[in-house]
């Protein structure tokens, strides 16, 4: 999906990209509009196509810069998480689960750089509180993502 063309348009105060996935009978849509100043807002939809039900995951992992002032905020509900891959993290194994935050939180929440070349993509449990961030201390500016839990619980 991410190496095709996509189709783009401008609506109104909206950016929207959609893309047809015709393989898996669906429809994928992101509008992106500035709500202020400083709150960039993406509403998705995913559209079955299909006479068969979709099932499918959507995992929002934008590619971020993290250097050592930044710092990840998770919901403080968040007592363990999967880890469903783990590369150059010493302390993490692939498909299992583990506390969290770790004993060693600071090798997983900072301080980043990147000669580390890490990456870990990890799954909590069933949330309550729909918000995640990304803080870059350096220059006070921080990426809040929030999200509907009835419709993403974990």
């Amino acid at each position: 999906m991410w190496q095709e063309p996509w189709l783009s348009e401008i609506d109104g105060d909206s950016v929207v990209v959609s893309k047809s996935l015709p393989q898996f009978a669906c429809f994928f849509q992101r509008r992106s509009r500035f709500e202020s100043a400083d709150t960039l807002r993406l509403d998705y939809i995913i559209r079955n196509d299909g006479d068969e039900p979709f099932k499918y995951i959507y995992s929002a992992h934008p590619l971020l810069y993290g250097s050592e002032h930044t710092r990840f905020e998770l919901p403080q509900e968040m007592t363990e998480a999967f880890v469903y891959v783990a590369l150059n993290v010493p302390v993490l194994a692939d498909k299992t689960w583990i506390e969290w935050p770790q004993p060693e939180a600071t090798t997983l929440n900072g301080p980043y750089s990147g000669d580390r070349e890490s990456v870990a993509k990890l799954f909590s449990g069933r949330l309550s509180e729909g918000r995640a961030a990304v803080r870059h201390l350096d220059v006070g500016e921080a990426i809040v993502i929030d999200f509907d839990t009835s419709a993403l619980p974990y």
